[in-house]
């Protein structure tokens, strides 16, 4: 069984038929990004790095005021929001009140999930996330000390620290799925099945295994995986010896589409996935995050749950062409494609399956 899959929308029937019914409503999942601070400084990061152009407008002094939060999450609660992911921007574990936002939103059953790289998974923090957390994913592309200090711009020592908080965790947080998103690079994709085996040791239930994104060029991108890709895959394969009952290896890693450019003039998803930052701005999606074009309305001075429901933004998203604005590498294309197909379909043909 997967914690990933393209289909998890059709477990809200209610969303979809509103989707297909073009009706209004409040998203299943908020990616909330508390802070734009991080005391990593990878060279890849999508909001940092000059080759992908993303967070053009982000400040690194951004942070989500206390009063702020506490009003957005009884706004989820209001809303009936399912989930919330936290994740960068910057280190989201690192955020002033990040204690607080978890048992704010655990309070009130609102799912969360967590984005980290890991150095700050212990203490209180932990206790709060080993009791609401649905899933906490360690991101990483490293495998020793040395390169977490190279790639990341850090001390060596938090490699093993990272392990110890994971094998702590582990122990503590039994219901919590604690994953690891290892990102392949020309660095460390020789060093692929040495890292599985140290991060399942340390307890994580599964790593999933992704390549790094280092252009929005999808050619240039693909350009950057052809020497090593065939030995990465054969990694992978060997991988999946490690595989059991409480740990199993998710194949992300594949080429990208060489053309990002979208056939489908609307964005379904971002009915079911916004994007808040720590700048306190509404953006369309994790891939347009802290950039204009992506930029769907403003809380600062605002509540989300008025602001959502404004019909400013309701004829936003109704606006938003994929086709004309998103030329770029998109995680979410491929439940875009689902969502667009299941409403082309004529009705009266849905019972012929």
């Amino acid at each position: 069984m997967s914690v990933y899959s393209s289909l998890k929308a059709f477990h809200f029937p209610g969303k979809v038929k509103d989707f297909l019914e073009e009706k209004h409503s409040a998203p299943i999942h908020i990616r909330l990004k508390p802070t734009n601070a991080c005391n990593h400084d990878c060279w890849f990061c999508a909001y940092k790095s000059s080759n992908l152009s993303l967070g053009e407008d982000m400040n690194s002094r951004d942070s989500i005021p206390l009063e702020k939060m506490k009003e957005l999450i009884n706004d989820f609660s209001e809303m009936k929001i399912h989930s919330v992911t936290l994740s960068g921007g910057g280190e989201p574990l690192a955020y002033r009140y990040i204690n607080e936002t978890i048992i704010g939103l655990g309070e009130r059953g609102i799912k969360i999930g967590v984005i980290t790289n890991g150095t700050f998974l212990k203490n209180d923090i932990a206790k709060n996330l080993s009791k609401y957390a649905s899933w906490v994913r360690i991101s990483t592309d490293a495998w020793d000390g040395e390169s977490l200090k190279k790639s990341r711009s850090c001390s060596e020592k938090e490699f093993d620290n990272i392990l110890e908080q994971m094998k702590s965790f582990s122990r503590i947080a039994k219901q919590t799925e604690l994953g690891v998103s290892f990102i392949v690079t020309k660095e460390n994709h020789e060093k692929i099945f040495a890292a599985a085996v140290k991060f399942k040791n340390a307890g994580a239930k599964h790593i999933k295994i992704s390549p790094c994104v280092t252009s929005v060029d999808g050619k240039e991108n693909n350009l950057y995986h052809t020497s090593f890709k065939e030995k990465v895959f054969a990694l992978i394969k060997e991988c999946e010896s490690l595989e059991d009952e409480n740990f199993s290896i998710i194949n992300h890693y594949h080429e990208m589409e060489s053309d990002f450019t979208k056939e489908y003039k609307t964005c379904p998803y971002l009915q079911f996935l916004t994007v808040i930052g720590a700048d306190c701005k509404v953006y369309t999606c994790q891939d347009k995050a802290y950039m204009d074009d992506g930029l769907l309305g403003d809380i600062a001075e605002q509540s989300f749950k008025a602001m959502w429901n404004s019909t400013e933004t309701i004829a936003a998203i109704k606006d938003l062409n994929p086709k004309k604005t998103c030329n770029h590498h998109c995680v979410t294309d491929p439940k875009n494609k689902i969502l667009n197909d299941l409403k082309r379909l004529k009705p009266g043909h849905e019972g012929f399956v």
